[in-house]
């Protein structure tokens, strides 16, 4: 029995994957193909992103912040031995 079974009638129960087979083969591809873009383009964004970059330092900028200036300190977001639920 799955977990939206037991619920009440007319409970918003998302189920997922009951639809796959009546999907037009079209659709299913397109979708699958959906997981993937992100994936595929991240590079072009980091690529784009170090061009920027480097044009503002060639353009004469000072002062341009990295990533790591607007990260937290790596000890301010871990757990210790003490700290630990």
């Amino acid at each position: 029995m799955k977990a939206c079974e037991g619920s009440p009638a007319g409970s918003n129960c998302v189920c997922i994957g009951e639809n796959y087979k009546k999907l037009t083969w079209f659709q299913r591809v397109f979708g699958v193909l959906l997981i993937y873009v992100p994936i595929i383009t991240m590079p072009f964004i980091f690529f784009s992103a170090y061009i920027s970059y480097l044009h503002l330092k060639l353009m004469g900028a000072e002062n341009i912040k990295t990533l790591s200036d607007f990260l937290p300190a790596r000890k301010s977001h871990r757990y210790t031995m003490k700290t630990q639920i």
